[in-house]
C-alpha cells in the first residue's frame, strides 16, 4: 500500500527578450536584475542588452541560447498553497528546492538534495502546476522545456540544444530544468528507433550525469510524464525520487470543489450545505483535477443560462443571478464526464507500486 501525491492512500545583438510567452523559462526577478535585464519593454541599445544578458550565455552557442532566452519571464503567480492536494509532491519539492535554497550550508554531502525528481500520473492532475509553483516560491532559474523545444529537423541540432540548455542551467544556478512529457523525448530504447533519437537520449544522459557529478552544482532536473512505463531504464535510474500524482481522493475533491468557486478572491453565490459538498465529492470518483474544474465552470454557467436573452442583452449584475445549488453541480456532472483512461490508470498504479516514492 502506498500514499499517492494527492493525499490519499491506495543572446546576440538583435535579441530583446519578450515579456510573456507560453512554455516559458521562468527566471526570478532578482536574477533578471543581476543580469541587468528588465521585465518592462525598453528602447535600450541592443548592444547593451547583449552585455546585460551575457552571464547566462557564457560558453553557449549564441543562436541556440537565443532560442532559450526568447521565452524568459520574471515569474508566475502560482504558489504551492494554490494547489489543492498533492501533499507528497509538494513536500518532496520543498525538501529538494525550497529548504536547500534557504539553508545552502546545511544541505551538503549526504544531505545534498536530489538532482532528479520524476512526477508521473494521469493527465490533468497538477504536474505542470507544481513545477510552476516551485518556480514562484524559489529563487531558482526555471527552464520549462518540452520535446518540441529540443527536437529539430536539422541533424545534430537537438544534441547541441541539450548542451546549451544544461550549460545555461549551470550559468544561472541554482536552476531547475523542467522537462514536460519526458516520455516523448526519452522513451525506452529499441531496435526500430532512428539514430537521431538515440543520440538525443545519449546526450541528455551525458549532460544529466555531468550536472550530478559536481557536488557544488545546484541543478535539479524535474521530469513529468503520463507514461512512466515507456521511459528508458537509464532515465529512471537518474530520477531517484519518483512521485505518483494520482487522481484526487474524496477529501481533495471536496476541497477543490469549494476552492474553485472562490478562486481569485471573487466568491460566487452558493446555496450548498456542508454535507452536500461531501456527498457530491464522493460521487466524483474517477474525476481528475482538471475534470472537476471544468465541472465547476459548467455549473457556474447554469444560473446565467436561466436568464432570458432580453436580460442578458440589457446588462446584468452579479447579485441578480440566482445562487448555484447542488442541483447545478449534479447537472454539470452529467455533461462533464471523467476523461482518464482506466486501463492506462491501472498500469500507472502498478508502476507506482513497484517504483514510486513511498512515505
Amino acid at each position: 500500500m502506498f500514499k499517492t501525491a494527492s493525499g490519499g492512500e491506495v543572446s546576440h545583438e538583435k535579441f530583446v527578450p519578450p515579456l510573456l510567452q507560453p512554455k516559458a523559462i521562468v527566471i526570478p526577478q532578482q536574477k533578471l536584475q543581476d543580469c541587468g535585464n528588465s521585465t518592462e519593454k525598453s528602447t535600450e541599445d541592443p548592444e547593451q542588452s547583449k552585455k546585460e544578458i551575457s552571464p547566462l550565455l557564457v560558453d553557449v552557442n549564441p543562436e541556440l541560447g537565443e532560442e532559450i532566452l526568447r521565452t524568459i519571464v520574471s515569474g508566475t503567480e502560482t504558489s504551492l498553497d494554490d494547489i489543492v492536494g498533492n501533499s507528497i509532491a509538494k513536500d518532496a519539492l520543498e525538501w529538494a528546492v525550497v529548504f536547500p535554497n534557504m539553508n545552502p550550508d546545511i544541505f551538503t554531502g549526504l544531505l545534498q538534495p536530489d538532482r532528479g525528481i520524476l512526477l508521473f500520473g494521469p493527465p490533468g492532475n497538477g504536474k505542470t502546476m507544481l513545477a510552476k509553483a516551485v518556480a514562484s516560491v524559489s529563487k531558482y532559474t526555471f527552464f520549462n522545456i518540452s520535446a518540441a523545444t529540443i527536437m529539430s529537423k536539422w541533424v545534430g541540432e537537438a544534441e547541441k540544444m541539450i548542451q546549451a540548455l544544461f550549460q545555461m542551467a549551470k550559468n544561472g544556478q541554482p536552476s531547475i530544468i523542467f522537462v514536460d512529457e519526458l516520455d516523448s523525448m526519452l522513451c525506452e530504447r529499441n531496435e526500430s528507433e532512428g539514430g537521431c533519437s538515440r543520440r538525443v537520449k545519449t546526450e541528455f544522459l551525458l549532460q544529466f550525469d555531468g550536472c550530478m557529478s559536481k557536488q557544488t552544482d545546484r541543478i535539479l532536473v524535474l521530469g513529468a510524464t503520463n507514461r512512466p512505463h515507456e521511459l528508458d531504464d537509464g532515465i529512471l535510474r537518474r530520477f531517484p525520487k519518483r512521485i505518483f500524482i494520482d487522481l484526487p481522493d474524496v477529501n481533495t475533491r471536496e476541497a477543490l470543489l469549494q476552492k474553485t468557486f472562490t478562486k481569485g478572491g471573487r466568491s460566487l453565490r452558493l446555496a450548498i450545505e456542508p454535507e452536500e459538498w461531501r456527498s457530491f465529492a464522493e460521487s466524483l470518483e474517477g474525476y481528475s483535477h482538471s475534470d472537476i474544474v471544468a465541472l465547476c465552470r459548467e455549473a457556474a454557467f447554469l444560473p446565467l443560462r436561466d436568464m432570458s436573452r432580453d436580460r442578458l442583452t440589457s446588462g446584468l449584475k452579479q447579485h441578480e443571478l440566482r445562487p448555484i445549488t447542488i442541483a447545478d453541480l449534479k447537472t454539470a456532472s452529467s455533461v462533464i464526464r471523467p476523461c482518464t483512461n482506466q486501463e492506462h490508470l491501472k498500469r500507472m498504479r502498478e508502476f507506482a507500486e513497484k517504483f514510486a516514492q513511498t512515505f
